[in-house]
C-alpha cells in the first residue's frame, strides 16, 4: 500500500450548487482486512493455508539460524554506517553537506529477507510460541536499539 499514490477524494454536498452527479459511496471496504463475517475457526484455517509452510522454518534450529542471519545483516550494515561516518568526520569538512551514503542505502533498502520471513512466521500461534521460547523479541528489541543508536 505504501507504493500506491495517495487517493484523491472529492466531497460534494448533494443539492448544493446544482445536483451532484457523482456516484454516492456510503461505505469503504478494505479487501485485505479480515472479514467480520468469517468465524475464528475459518480465519485460523485461512491463515494455516497461507502460512502453514512457515512451520518448517520454526522446526529444529530454524529460528536461531534466522536470528543469526538477521543479526549479522544488521550488524554489518551498522558497521558500514559507523565506518563511513568516521571517514566523513576525519576528512575535515566542517559542516555535513551530504548524508552518510551507507545510512542512505540502509534507509532506502527494503527490510532484510530474514525479517520478512520472521514476520510471516508470526502469523501462526504455534510459531509465535516457539519464537517467544527462543527469546526472539528480546533479540529483535536489542537490534532495534542498536539501529536507533546508529
Amino acid at each position: 500500500a505504501s507504493t500506491l499514490p495517495p487517493m484523491v477524494v472529492t466531497y460534494r454536498l448533494a443539492g448544493v450548487d446544482g445536483e451532484a452527479t457523482e456516484d454516492m459511496i456510503e461505505d469503504l471496504n478494505d479487501p485485505e482486512a479480515p472479514s467480520t463475517t468469517v468465524s475464528s475457526e475459518e480465519q485460523e484455517r485461512l491463515m494455516e493455508n497461507e502460512y502453514g509452510l512457515t512451520r518448517l522454518v520454526t522446526e529444529g534450529r530454524g529460528i536461531p539460524i534466522i536470528l543469526r542471519s538477521i543479526q549479522s545483516s544488521i550488524r554489518d550494515s551498522l558497521r558500514r554506517i559507523r565506518r563511513d561516518d568516521v571517514v566523513w568526520k576525519r576528512s575535515g569538512r566542517g559542516k555535513r553537506l551530504e548524508k552518510n551514503l551507507s545510512l542512505v542505502k540502509f534507509e532506502k533498502n527494503p527490510p532484510f529477507a530474514g525479517l520478512i520471513l520472521m514476520k510471516h512466521c508470526t502469523k501462526l500461534p504455534s510459531n509465535r510460541k516457539k519464537l517467544v521460547d527462543a527469546r526472539t523479541p528480546t533479540i529483535l528489541l536489542r537490534l532495534l536499539l542498536d539501529v536507533l543508536n546508529a
